[in-house]
């Protein structure tokens, strides 16, 4: 009976420290997958979600982003960080500019310069042009 009875007590104890530790690491856990997700987004991937949710169909999305564009993270980043602007703002009006079926080469100082007058409203800072003009030779 008594062995029986340590049994049982052992089994709820050792139930008990595993639902313990699944229950103090599970949000980590979920946090860490929910950043790699968001990580493995391409830029392109990030792009056809915007049309998608602008309500564009899936199918006219792939033929709409195509091959045609020259578009890296890095270079979105940078402009981000250039612009003074949040990321996701970049990633909106480069997505709306291939909604208009505009060519987007992030290698090409107009582009960089258009994008930012759209997202700036006209006005650029001297300053911003030159380092523009270094990204498009960076990149």
């Amino acid at each position: 009976m008594k062995s029986r009875v340590l049994r049982i007590g052992l089994v709820v104890l050792v139930g008990s420290l595993a639902l313990n530790v699944t229950i103090v690491f599970e949000p980590f856990v979920n946090n860490s997958v929910k950043e790699n997700i968001v990580k493995k987004d391409s830029v392109q991937e990030q792009i056809a979600t915007h049309l998608v949710n602008k309500g564009v169909e899936p199918i006219s999305v792939q033929k709409l982003i195509g091959l045609e564009h020259n578009i890296d993270e890095n270079s979105v980043k940078k402009l981000s960080s250039i612009l003074e602007v949040p990321y996701s703002k970049v990633i909106e009006n480069i997505s709306n500019k291939i909604l208009q079926k505009k060519r987007v080469d992030l290698n090409s100082v107009n582009t960089l310069i258009s994008i930012a007058q759209s997202i700036k409203g006209g006005y650029i800072a001297s300053e911003s042009i030159e380092e523009l003009h270094k990204l498009s030779m960076v990149v």
